[in-house]
């Protein structure tokens, strides 16, 4: 999970580091009660910002073990813990109405759902949907809300995750409203899913959302990131992951996209970010950069305002195509053609270069070409060298 700086900020999904990098720490394991479930973590690890939480699977069922990482940042690390593991598949996540934006404890559900065909359901003996509808019920109370996401296994094509019209009508009912406590379904917009299919599973996980009250987010979230497949398999395509939430909290769902594939799973990668607020006082401590004893009293206040876009515009406006390009490939055609979409993630990225006097290291990189001068080209002297380095680091630099 990573953060922002103070003020409001944001849980966000980051990619996983090395296994060379990470380092053990000390053990931590309990054992919880709730049935078909179990609380086994192994000893914490830690990694370069990161704290790494291993959850192994039980090799009674698994001949070859294995398991997966929760990858925690260390400025959220004490408002975020492991609550429950079941059946070695659901993982509860409890974040802290310490940093939640609307004084709630927010508990999410990582999840895998096995297909229905694997003999994982005679291993365990269960049902996932019962223990899933048990643990949301669990968990949502009056100071928390429940979210789920993962890979369900479930096609629900467009079908409603809601009761229609699920108005209480009539006086007599009406009279009675206060009583029953029954809050109606809202209405919602159709889905704009790729996948035009079901199955058992997105029947279930339907029925799930119209029993708990979570709506699912895919297709439907405000930036229209999330509205494309999540699996590509032998037999074709389809939308079986997924983020679930509750109606009257997804405004704090920032962010929702469905990554492109990449070559280390046949599932896209789901990236989400939840509102939060770190105070000063929460924040990292950053690096420390070592000062001389004496620093010159001279100082220019130009230097330290932040960086608006008309300034970056400007730049952008004088550079020059048909450049060549450094280590990161990026060509000014890119800032020049993309300027409109590009101009508040610039504004964000030099400002925070600006605050913190750290100079990304990959910028400083240059590709060395050579070039001929005259006489023998077989003689390294006869040529002198060009720099090309990054245009996005030219650009920051012209500023």
């Amino acid at each position: 999970m990573s953060d922002t700086s103070s003020g409001p900020g944001f849980l966000v999904a980051e990619k996983t580091p090395s296994v060379s990098s990470i380092k053990h720490s000390k053990s931590s394991v309990s054992d919880g009660s709730s049935s078909g479930s179990r609380f086994e973590v192994l000893a914490d690890m830690h990694t370069d910002g990161y704290i790494c939480k291993p959850v192994p699977l039980l090799k009674s069922k698994y001949k070859q073990g294995g398991g997966l990482y929760l990858l925690i940042k260390n400025c959220f690390a004490k408002y975020v813990e492991v609550v429950d593991i079941q059946n070695d598949t659901i993982i509860w996540l409890k974040v802290s109405k310490d940093i939640s934006t609307c004084g709630f404890d927010y508990f999410i559900e990582c999840v895998y759902l096995p297909p229905a065909y694997l003999n994982y359901y005679k291993m365990y003996n269960c049902d996932l949907f019962y223990d899933l509808l048990n643990s949301v019920e669990k968990y949502s109370s009056e100071t928390s809300r429940v979210f789920l996401l993962g890979d369900m296994n479930a096609r629900t094509a467009i079908v409603n995750d809601f009761i229609i019209n699920d108005n209480v009508c009539g006086p007599i009912f009406d009279s009675f409203n206060h009583i029953l406590g029954y809050l109606s379904d809202t209405n919602l917009p159709v889905r704009r899913n790729p996948d035009q299919s079901t199955n058992e599973f997105g029947l279930k996980l339907l029925n799930l959302c119209r029993s708990t009250g979570l709506r699912i987010l895919n297709g439907r979230h405000k930036d229209g990131l999330a509205n494309d497949y999540t699996f590509c398999g032998s037999r074709g395509m389809s939308v079986v992951d997924y983020l679930l939430a509750p109606y009257d909290f997804l405004h704090i769902i920032d962010q929702f996209i469905v990554c492109n594939f990449t070559s280390f799973s046949d599932h896209a990668p789901l990236h989400v970010r939840l509102r939060c607020i770190l105070h000063d006082s929460q924040e990292p401590e950053r690096n420390s950069v070592d000062t001389p004893e004496t620093v010159s009293d001279t100082t220019y206040d130009e230097l330290d305002q932040i960086i608006t876009q008309d300034e970056i515009l400007k730049c952008i406006s004088n550079l020059k195509r048909g450049k060549s390009h450094g280590i990161d490939g990026t060509f000014n055609e890119l800032f020049i053609e993309f300027k409109d979409i590009l101009l508040p993630f610039l504004e964000e990225i030099f400002n925070k270069i600006l605050a913190s006097g750290h100079f990304p290291k990959s910028w400083a990189l240059a590709v060395l070409i050579p070039v001929f001068k005259k006489g023998d080209s077989s003689d390294s002297a006869n040529y002198r060298g060009i720099s090309v380095v990054s245009n996005l680091a030219k650009l920051f630099t012209s500023i």
